[in-house]
């Protein structure tokens, strides 16, 4: 998407998407299958993932991520809004120059939390 989206965009149960990439405004981006790749270099006011996404990647604006299905590796560089994982995350890089705004909420399984950025609201791990 290199331009306004406004409507979102559904991956949807049994589907594979290799790649998806964003880079000017994006309403919504949900994940019910399989997405390999996901990068963002622009505007993504909410991605929810409920399915398998293998790579994820920001380096600009997120509002909300939504994990409730399988995410096994993602790297920020940008500014997350809010993220709340309820199911599987891999790997979490907050990179060096990465924001995450509000509190970093997990209820389901992390396998490894890296914050080398800015993690205003802190961390609860509810599982």
């Amino acid at each position: 998407n290199q331009g306004n989206l406004k409507g979102g965009f559904v991956n949807n149960t049994g589907a594979t998407l290799t790649n998806f990439a964003n880079s000017s405004n994006l309403s919504t981006f949900k994940n019910l299958g399989v997405v390999k790749s996901a990068t963002n270099t622009g505007t993504l006011a909410n991605l929810t993932n409920a399915g398998s996404l293998a790579n994820l990647s920001n380096t600009k604006t997120i509002g909300t991520l939504a994990n409730t299905g399988s995410l096994a590796n993602a790297t920020n560089s940008g500014t997350i809004t809010s993220l709340d994982n309820t199911k599987n995350i891999g790997d979490f890089t907050n990179a060096n120059g990465g924001t995450i705004t509000n509190q970093v909420i997990n209820k389901g399984s992390i396998t490894s939390f890296t914050n080398q950025g800015n993690l205003k609201g802190g961390f609860v791990n509810n599982t």
